[in-house]
């Protein structure tokens, strides 16, 4: 099973797995009580939307690759040089990033860097600091709109254009060459 994303869970669940559908109401309900006790609007998931988005991401390594470039350049360092698949971690840094969020410092990159890559939730509320928490799956949540913003910045950063269609043949053959650089598939869309 790959990384994903979920846009609509709740409806997708509603009609098509009744044990998952209330296993995430109860998250979703211990969602506004967290919310509730930060101070911030609560998050009202909708059982019933006109289009549920689903899309597979780039899998693990490729959020990892980000995330890599994101603790770089958080504390000012430059870009990393593109890396392999055993060289896309830095743990040294990527353990003194944790330790300054812990400790409060506010951390830029945040929503990418501190959340689970298989579980916990981004939501529509704008909010700063990502909310930690053991009471739900996860343990961490994110706002989408920082997580954009974030993403964003980092892709001005990477010369990646903005305006590409996520299911676009170019897109996916540009990461399956940055995730494996020995194939022969083109690399424009990063040069």
């Amino acid at each position: 099973m790959g990384l994903a994303l979920e846009v609509g869970i709740l409806a997708d669940l509603k009609d098509a797995d009744e044990e998952g559908y209330a296993s995430y109401v109860e998250e979703f309900e211990k969602l506004r009580t967290v919310f509730r006790s930060e101070g911030l609007e609560e998050h009202i998931e909708p059982d019933e939307v006109d289009d549920i988005f689903s899309c597979d991401m780039l899998g693990y390594s490729g959020i990892h690759y980000l995330r890599r470039i994101a603790a770089h350049r958080a504390p000012g360092r430059p870009t990393p040089a593109p890396g392999s698949e055993e060289t896309y971690k830095n743990v040294a840094l990527n353990e003194k990033y944790y330790e300054s969020f812990d400790a409060g410092k506010d951390m830029k990159y945040q929503h990418l860097m501190v959340h689970s890559d298989a579980e916990g939730f981004y939501v529509p509320i704008d909010f700063k600091r990502v909310i930690t928490t053991p009471t739900l799956s996860g343990g961490w949540v994110g706002s989408t709109q920082c997580l954009q913003a974030e993403c964003a910045e980092l892709a001005r950063l990477l010369s990646m254009p903005l305006d590409i269609d996520y299911e676009s043949r170019e897109l996916s053959n540009a990461a399956d060459a940055q995730l494996h650089p020995h194939s022969k598939l083109p690399r424009r869309l990063w040069s």
